[in-house]
């Protein structure tokens, strides 16, 4: 029994050594493997550090170059408000310019029109009162609207009323009865006190022996007027202050006398 005794003892403690080392193999198992993985975990935690201050770096020179893009943005929108606000003064002086502009033009053209209707309307008394003067129970009147716009755009025409006759249109006249129309509008469009001499070529040519010396008579009243015809009618020499005639002298070239009335 003893010696089965130190046997089993023996035994015992060969079972609490096997027991003992492959616990103390697991310990120092474990000892090994912990520096292991903290080297791996060492090179990874670098890597991600790197990477994150190169996303604050890249996210640095991005917000960098978004501000100046914002500012170089910013200065074009000040400079294209300033030209903007620039052109739209223009644009508003232009436009008050313009209406000024129009409002005088409304105001000349106004006056225009009541100028020449003035001027008209006393053309038409004088032609009515010459006609009458050189075709007893004869007439003679302007024709034109009193619109100052449809005026100048159909402008004025002549009637005439010649003895025993009807109204006619000037186109519608005879010769005679048109140069006696004439003759009379001349007159009538220059006043006798008129500073300009007015020159009458042979204007008696179709009038008859009656309108001519009626012509004369009329001129002869007219005090102050220079005129000076081109007549060989002897109701017009007679009349005249003055008489010049041009003839051929010997040396082929023109002469002119004078006589005074």
């Amino acid at each position: 029994k003893g010696g089965g005794d130190g046997k089993a003892e023996e035994a015992e403690g060969h079972g609490d050594a096997s027991c003992v080392v492959p616990g103390g193999r697991r310990g120092a198992d474990t000892s090994q493997e912990a520096p292991q993985e903290a080297s791996q975990e060492a090179p990874q935690e670098a890597s991600i550090e790197v990477r994150r201050l190169t996303l604050r770096a890249e996210e640095a020179d991005f917000e960098g170059r978004r501000r100046a893009l914002d500012v170089e943005e910013l200065r074009r929108y000040l400079e294209a408000a300033g030209e903007v606000k620039r052109l739209r003064a223009e644009s508003k002086a232009e436009q008050a310019a313009l209406r000024d502009a129009l409002r005088r033009l409304e105001s000349l053209t106004a006056e225009r029109g009541r100028v020449v209707l003035g001027k008209l309307s006393e053309v038409d008394g004088r032609l009515r009162a010459t006609f009458r003067a050189l075709c007893d129970d004869g007439d003679a009147s302007l024709e034109y609207a009193t619109t100052p716009a449809v005026l100048f755009e159909e402008g004025v025409s002549i009637r005439a009323r010649p003895p025993q006759s009807e109204w006619s249109h000037f186109e519608e006249l005879s010769g005679g009865q048109k140069a006696l129309v004439a003759v009379a509008l001349q007159l009538a469009l220059h006043p006798p006190d008129a500073s300009h001499p007015c020159l009458y070529d042979e204007v008696d040519a179709a009038l008859d022996t009656r309108r001519t010396k009626a012509l004369a008579d009329f001129m002869a009243q007219r005090e102050g007027a220079q005129s000076i015809f081109v007549s060989h009618r002897p109701e017009l020499l007679e009349a005249a202050t003055m008489l010049v005639g041009c003839y051929v002298g010997e040396s082929g070239g023109s002469q002119a006398v004078s006589v005074m009335a």
